[in-house]
């Protein structure tokens, strides 16, 4: 979980991971157990996620040579994927990150501006959101807010869909923080590097399949095209 050092002021995440099987219950029980509601480590915990969707796949993907129970042993070419994980998340407690989004001294905020940055793989989509503040003296110091990443749905077949899931999701989780931080920032800049996307965003006449649609209306519906950049 996520720790505050109050001596620095920073934030810190504690890892104790439970010493289980390795079976689909026991990989179920090691990444379940990992709780980082801000997603400061979530490319971390976005790789156990990978090797849980290998072992324990969906009904339509289902393999003989994983066809296994809940506790049953797993493939032996899983276990080096496994343990690096595991290992990996020792290291996570090194992890530091200010609390604070203004360092000290840094006086009073005339401007703060939000920067959603959203992107996908064949395998998963992510988004980091960083606060921009400026302070009297024209000073700028920007700061992490939080992060997200999943595991890619299987109803996005390409790469364009993947890319427009995250800017829906990009634009869903910038919504959260302004609510949750109860501000009103001077500008919501989101980034995409796909340019079918923002092709997708800015349309006003091509149709599109329902599934492009449907997530094309959820993502303006917060924010309008002219909030997206490249």
């Amino acid at each position: 979980g996520i720790l505050w050092n109050i001596n620095t002021d920073m934030l810190q995440v504690s890892t104790d991971v439970p010493n289980r099987p390795f079976t689909k219950r026991g990989i179920l029980s090691v990444i379940n157990s990992l709780y980082d509601p801000l997603g400061l480590f979530s490319p971390i915990i976005l790789t156990g996620k990978l090797i849980q969707r290998r072992v324990i796949p969906s009904k339509k993907m289902e393999t003989p040579d994983l066809d296994l129970d809940w506790d049953d042993p797993l493939p032996t070419e899983l276990l080096d994927d496994w343990n690096k994980f595991k290992s990996s998340l020792s290291s996570i407690s090194e992890l530091e990150v200010p609390r604070c989004f203004k360092p000290k001294n840094f006086g009073k905020c005339v401007q703060q501006t939000l920067h959603v940055f959203a992107d996908a793989s064949k395998d998963s989509t992510g988004l980091v959101i960083y606060i921009k503040s400026t302070n009297e003296e024209g000073k700028v110091h920007v700061a992490l807010v939080s992060a997200s990443s999943k595991v890619a749905p299987r109803s996005a077949i390409s790469i364009s869909r993947m890319e427009l899931c995250a800017a829906m999701d990009a634009s869903a989780a910038a919504q959260q923080v302004i609510m949750a931080l109860n501000m009103e920032p001077e500008d919501v800049i989101l980034y995409s590097d796909s340019s079918v996307v923002l092709g997708y965003l800015r349309n006003r006449e091509r149709r599109f399949s329902l599934y492009v649609t449907r997530r094309i209306q959820l993502t303006l519906k917060i924010f309008p095209s002219t909030s997206w950049k490249y």
